[in-house]
């Protein structure tokens, strides 16, 4: 059986998993990118990091994001949860080669998940 899941559920899925996958468009196309993740319900937004390089540069331009969510135990019982965002560059520390720091600001969550019962 197929079901949404409530807000609470992606919630909790976000919570329990640190690896997504990141869409961002560039130049009118989309670009998906696995990054590792934190989930904060205080802010009800995504951190993350990265080098510079394409994704940053091209989230720069255009904050529209998207990150995806999955836990999969077999093609009959699986969870899926979609955040639609915002991307906003955090403050970096004075250091060479630093990593960036960003957030997702979630604007909408949205799941879906599969199981036998």
């Amino acid at each position: 059986m197929r079901k949404n899941m409530n807000l609470e559920e992606c919630k909790a899925l976000l919570g329990q998993n640190y690896i997504g996958r990141l869409s961002y468009l560039s130049g009118g196309h989309p670009f998906i990118v696995p990054i590792t993740f934190y989930y904060d319900p205080d802010t009800h937004s995504i951190t993350s990091y990265s080098s510079e390089g394409h994704k940053i540069q091209e989230m720069r331009k255009n904050t529209k994001v998207c990150l995806g969510v999955d836990e999969i135990a077999s093609i009959a019982n699986w969870k899926s949860v979609l955040v639609q965002g915002t991307f906003e560059e955090l403050s970096r520390i004075d250091a060479e080669e630093a990593p960036i720091v960003f957030r997702i600001n979630i604007n909408e969550l949205t799941g879906k998940l599969r199981s036998r019962c």
